[in-house]
């Protein structure tokens, strides 16, 4: 399974044609929000590092940790518009980020995935979605 980490924000949308983004929540194979990755071509699974990821009600939102947090996220090849539609159901930017990561291996081999940018406690830390 591929390690990503070295992530970045997005200063501007990027739309490039296609895209690797990485999901987790409601964006997963299975869950309410997937139908907007419904043709869209899944490429496995993947770990990010440095985020821990919380409970805000009925969605998670991950946030900045420390080098030993991780999530496990889905990845999907996705169109230009595909990503704009993810990007408005995310409220970019005021609910959420896009961040860019890099591979462990590969600095070329990036994905883009988002962060929460609201305040939260650490008691609503939870494991996975």
């Amino acid at each position: 399974m591929k390690i990503y980490n070295r992530y970045e924000e997005m200063t501007l949308p990027d739309y490039p044609e296609t895209s690797i983004i990485g999901v987790y929540g409601t964006l997963k194979r299975g869950m309410r929000n997937f139908y907007l990755l419904k043709n869209s071509k899944f490429l496995g699974q993947a770990i990010i590092r440095g985020l821990k990821m919380y409970s805000l009600g009925g969605i998670p939102g991950v946030k900045p940790g420390n080098r030993s947090n991780k999530i496990k996220i889905e990845l999907f090849e996705v169109s230009q518009n595909t990503l704009r539609q993810i990007d408005k159901l995310e409220g970019i930017p005021y609910m959420y980020q896009r961040y860019k990561a890099s591979y462990l291996k590969n600095k070329n081999d990036s994905i883009y995935f988002y962060l929460y940018q609201g305040k939260i406690l650490e008691e609503r830390r939870i494991k996975s979605w």
